[in-house]
């Protein structure tokens, strides 16, 4: 029973829409009362002829969502000026209106109202189904117009403003613009260049994702910040004026020099680049822009477009110009390991530990390497300098094996593995583990530019990039060691601080912190220049930081400048460790210091961290302050004024009798430089 019910309805559904479209017309005229010429189903048409007496007619088809201008050229419509005029269609109303069977009676007739011809014809039409809306003269006052209604039974006087909206000429009409595709929705964009090269490149960017990717000639990645600003480019481009009937043969684009497609979802443009218009170069042109021939290839219009020179260059040249510089491709979340080797040095290795922090290890033995604690800071830093490593030149892309040779790959300079955790939380053995070499080879020298060459294992790319990433990559443990030596708690105090000359065994500083007492309130009676220096090297003491290290082992006379040199200063200082319920813990810590070298550089040693190092230019500043301070001979005196060589020096003025005239007494002697 519900079944044939169901048929019933269906049938009755069927007849109501066939009997709706067959027999109801879609153009029914407005209520007698409205003061609208057009019936509501104007808003409907999908296609509009606008037929003068003295030019060709113009032809508006819609198709899909989209207005093309039909005749006489077949090109998409411009958006708001076809708006525009649809909605003066629809919004069209009369002032007033009459009878065109009453015309006799005033002894007028359709000629005199500029009807019989009309000047201008509006064919509308939604399927098979036309009206005509004939356009006459201009009344003589309030500047209006006269339209005959579809039916042709009322003269109706309505404003201007649909005339004015069908003044624009066929080429203010059409779309300027050529590529209408997003870049969100662009999913290929292929490049091809005429002879001699006859290059075709293609990239791609898989649907939902964001990156891009050669496809042709090469397999690589794309730059997409690069792709990204070359497809804005080539959606801003805009028609600049349409051709009749060009000569082919000037146009160039019988084999245009760059064809290109953009692909986006569900559509695809293609535009055809040819001939510069003219050899010189235009007045006033913006940007360096060259004005060329050009025409979509599934449209006959030929047309001309002004491009950047700059854009036109990135697509002449858009394997390198739309290729991504960057040698390594990582996420630095995802890094777990790097390791460094060099020829003839063993290799060091930094591990990521569970916590996030870094440990380095130097495998200079057989045995099983002693951990580190390694910097963060430069752990970080030299992340950023791998993954910010740039090709200053594509060098070769398909290199042979004797050239690989040649270019030092058979022994790289440097060689980095990057080893990087499953990708999305994917299992895979640790020995498995996916991994990136990057190999250094041999360096060049161009133009007065150092360069090196260097490649990513298993890849067949050749690149050039800067020199001096070699010493950016120093395969020595200590480099990356943890540059913090010592950081006391909270709680601990540094109790007393002796600085020795150990060449005569001479006091340069010592102060024992009485108890109860601040640094400060022990060292009001010294100069400021003393305290300024003593508290500054005590807040270094408390976070002892090396600013590099020089070996890994304590010397009793360590090398400067390649010769065995003595310590010059001890630096001892006692430390009160406190502890919940128990006494103050008292230790002694020892550094050794050399002379400073320059303004920069002091080396500093250390048994208890078994340790050479530079010091900090802090620390250095404020032990050069002790050391040197009561040496310093100040600035130099004034120097006395000029004198005329014609005239003697005025004499000094006599003393005040109540004075004596003072004795110069000689400065004291320096005291010796050890």
């Amino acid at each position: 029973m519900r079944t044939k019910v169901t048929l019933v309805l269906l049938f009755l559904n069927v007849a109501l829409f066939y009997y709706i479209f067959q027999f109801l017309d879609p153009f029914r005229p407005p209520q007698p009362h409205s003061r609208k010429v057009l019936p509501p189903e104007v808003a409907a048409i999908e296609r509009l002829e606008v037929r003068r007496t003295d030019t060709a007619p113009l032809v508006f088809e819609k198709r899909g969502d989209t207005w093309y201008l039909g005749a006489p050229y077949d090109w998409p419509a411009d958006r708001n000026a076809i708006e525009r005029l649809l909605n003066e269609l629809r919004l069209l109303e009369h002032e007033t209106s009459f009878e065109v069977s009453k015309l006799p009676d005033t002894g007028q007739k359709l000629a005199d109202y500029g009807l019989a011809p009309a000047g201008i014809v509006l064919v509308l039409g939604s399927g098979e189904k036309r009206l005509e809306l004939p356009i006459g003269a201009a009344t003589q006052v309030r500047n209006r117009l006269y339209v005959l209604s579809p039916d042709g039974t009322r003269i109706h006087v309505v404003g201007r403003s649909l005339v004015e909206a069908l003044q624009l000429t066929p080429d203010q009409l059409r779309d300027t613009s050529l590529i209408d595709i997003p870049v969100f929705e662009a999913r290929t964009l292929a490049v091809q260049v005429s002879a001699p090269g006859n290059l075709r490149v293609r990239l791609a960017r898989p649907v939902g994702g964001q990156r891009w990717m050669f496809e042709s000639p090469i397999q690589t990645r794309a730059d997409k910040n690069a792709v990204e600003l070359a497809l804005n480019r080539l959606r801003e481009l805009r028609v600049a004026s349409f051709l009749d009937a060009p000569d082919a043969r000037a146009t160039g684009l019988e084999n245009p020099a760059l064809r290109l497609t953009v692909e986006g979802t569900r559509r695809r443009s293609i535009l055809l680049l040819g001939a510069p218009v003219s050899s010189e170069p235009k007045i006033g042109a913006h940007f360096a822009e060259t004005e060329l021939f050009a025409k979509l290839e599934d449209r006959a219009a030929v047309f001309t477009v002004k491009v950047e020179d700059a854009l036109l260059d990135s697509l002449h040249n858009a394997q390198s110009a739309l290729r991504d510089r960057h040698l390594l491709d990582f996420e630095p979340a995802r890094l777990t390991a790097i390791s460094l080797r060099s020829p003839g040095q063993p290799e060091v290795s930094l591990q990521r530990l569970e916590t996030g922090a870094w440990q380095v290890l130097d495998r200079q033995t057989a045995e099983t390497p002693l951990p580190q604690a390694a910097d963060a800071a430069i752990v970080a830093r030299l992340m950023t300098q791998l993954g910010q490593l740039s090709a200053d030149a594509f060098h070769s892309d398909a290199p042979l094996p004797a050239e690989l040779e040649q270019w030092g790959f058979n022994r790289p300079e440097r060689e980095v593995t990057l080893t990087l955790s499953p990708e999305n939380g994917a299992t895979t053995p640790s020995a498995t583990a996916p991994a990136l070499t990057l190999q250094i080879g041999v360096t060049g020298n161009e133009a007065g530019k150092p360069f090196a060459y260097a490649r990513v294992a298993g890849a067949q790319f050749v690149y050039r990039v800067r020199a001096d990433i070699l010493a950016e990559l120093p395969v020595v443990a200590r480099q990356y060691r943890e540059r913090t030596l010592r950081a006391l708690p909270p709680g601990a105090r540094i109790t007393g601080l002796k600085l020795t000359r150990l060449a005569d065994a001479s006091e340069v500083f010592a102060r024992d912190l009485p108890a109860g007492q601040t640094w400060e309130t022990a060292l009001a009676a010294e100069k400021t220049e003393t305290q300024a220096a003593v508290l500054k090297l005590l807040e270094e003491l408390r976070t002892l930081r090396a600013r590099d290290f020089v070996r890994d082992s304590f010397a009793q006379q360590p090398e400067i400048d390649g010769q065995p040199r003595p310590w010059v200063y001890q630096l001892d200082l006692s430390i009160a460790l406190s502890g919940a319920g128990e006494e103050n813990q008292a230790i002694h810590s020892t550094l050794f210091l050399g002379e400073r070298q320059g303004g920069t550089t002091q080396l500093v040693g250390s048994a208890e961290f078994n340790t050479l190092f530079h010091a900090s230019q802090t620390f250095l500043d404020a032990t050069f302050a002790l050391t040197f301070g009561p040496r310093d001979p100040g600035p130099p005196p004034p120097s006395p004024p000029a004198t005329n060589g014609d005239q003697p020096a005025p004499a000094p003025a006599p003393a005040a009798a109540s004075e004596p005239t003072p004795v110069a007494t000689p400065p004291a002697p320096a005291a010796a430089t050890p």
